[in-house]
């Protein structure tokens, strides 16, 4: 499996979590972490395309 980058807004490390017997990727966030960001409203989608999503990044 593809690894995680860290969380785009504070460097938390990320994982995989299962909520309701769907899996979504969180991180754990910095105490000044705002955002807070996960995959949970597109759970629907394979973790791969999840994986995807969560490790994609705007060019520098």
């Amino acid at each position: 499996m593809t690894e995680l980058k860290p969380c785009p807004f504070c460097g938390g490390k990320a994982y995989i979590d299962v909520l309701l017997g769907k899996q979504y990727i969180q991180c754990f966030h910095k105490k000044n972490c705002l955002m807070k960001p996960d995959t949970w409203l597109i759970s629907y989608n394979s973790i791969k395309k999840q994986i995807k999503a969560w490790n994609r990044r705007v060019k520098e």
